[in-house]
This record gives C-alpha cells, sequence and structure tokens, in this order.
C-alpha cells in the first residue's frame, strides 16, 4: 500500500538546524517539507495558512517569548494541524506544559533524525507522544524489552510465545504491562513508542525500513 504524503514546514530561527533537517526529510519517501525562518507569529501564521501542512515543526527556544501562547494560538487557528516542537532542553516539565498548551511532541536535538522521522509520522497518525522517560512511567524489565522488540518486528502473542519459550499467558502479561508503561491501545502505538523513546535498537530499525 502507497504511503500517504506527509506535508511538513520547519519554522524556526537557526536556518543550519532547519536546513538540516529539511536536507534529511525530503530524502523520506512520502515527505513533502518546507523550512521558513522564523521572523514573527503572524507571519508564521501566514505561511502555515499559504501552505497548509500536515504537520509543523517549531525549532524556537523555549525561551522565545510567550512561546506557549503561540502554541495555543495556533491550535486554536489551525485545529488538524500536528504541532512538534524542537527543542534544546529535555525536561519533564517543560515537555508537559508544551503538550498541555496543545503541541502534538515534544522532542530534543539530542536525538537522531530518524526519531526525528519516526515522530513525525507517529503524530500524523493521531499520536501525541512524550520523548522523555519516567513522566509517570517506569523503566521496562528485560522482559518487557524483549516482548516490545518482537512487537516492532510484527510477531503475534502466540509467535512470541515460541520465540521466548514462554507460555502465551505470561507474553500477554508482559504485553499488558507495555501497554500501560506506554499509554497506548495499540500493538502499533506502543511500537512507535518504543522506537521514539529509544527502547529500539538502530538494528531493528534499519530492519523495518528495509
Amino acid at each position: 500500500m502507497e504511503m500517504q504524503e506527509v506535508s511538513v514546514l520547519l519554522i524556526g530561527k537557526q536556518e543550519i538546524v532547519m536546513f538540516g533537517l529539511e536536507s534529511y526529510l525530503t530524502q523520506k519517501d512520502g515527505m513533502h517539507v518546507v523550512s521558513r525562518k522564523y521572523k514573527s507569529e503572524q507571519g508564521s501564521y501566514e505561511e502555515i495558512q499559504l501552505i497548509q501542512p500536515d504537520v509543523i515543526i517549531l525549532g524556537l527556544s523555549i525561551e522565545h517569548p510567550n512561546i506557549f501562547v503561540f502554541i495555543e494560538h495556533i491550535r486554536e487557528k489551525f485545529h488538524d494541524l500536528k504541532i512538534i516542537m524542537y527543542s534544546s532542553y529535555k525536561s519533564s516539565f517543560l515537555e508537559m506544559r508544551t503538550i498541555s498548551s496543545g503541541a502534538n511532541a515534544y522532542i530534543t536535538r539530542d536525538i537522531s533524525l530518524l526519531e526525528v522521522y519516526s515522530t513525525i509520522l507517529m503524530v500524523h497518525d493521531q499520536f501525541t507522544i512524550s520523548q522523555c522517560k519516567g513522566i509517570g512511567q517506569d523503566d521496562l524489565s528485560p522482559q518487557e524489552q524483549r516482548v516490545l522488540e518482537l512487537i516492532t518486528l510484527g510477531y503475534t502473542n502466540k509467535e512470541i510465545a515460541a520465540k521466548l519459550h514462554a507460555c502465551e499467558r505470561t507474553v500477554s502479561y508482559y504485553v499488558n504491562n507495555l501497554f500501560n508503561k506506554m499509554n497506548a491501545k495499540r500493538r502499533v502505538e506502543v511500537a512507535l513508542k518504543g522506537v521514539i523513546k529509544g527502547y529500539i535498537n538502530n538494528e531493528i530499525i534499519e530492519t523495518l525500513l528495509e
């Protein structure tokens, strides 16, 4: 099945950061990416109105004046737009404040470009995500980590049980724990959140992208 094209608008003050993101994302299938240097809030609204993206990435400092009000206004003006905050600061408080203002995701610049790409796909599919571990969630046990990897690779509970030489009831227990810890309702959501949060290693990610 052909992937639906995702239109992405990058707005930020650091042009080199925006250029790097744009250069990487435009190489991905199904990505239409435009970057604009931030000049003013009104100018940003006009760019959104003109381009009508599915997803906007705000590469602005969290110290930007009224950043949370800015996000709230974007949400009010463009109800269906998915908003990703791309910040230099890794902070659970700032993340929760940003999401409560209307953003769909808060990610930091220490994550890989592949994870940025995954975040875009995730919010486009209606998920709200958090990058920081520990916001109402526990770290995964080694068993949960392995089950998560197999879910991500597309294994069913029965297949996971066979792979781990365990009974299906035990696997179901681990799967339910993952759903609770990841605040997810579907297996694909668990898998995507696992990628974003860094629980899935690069080897598995590369296998999925082949």
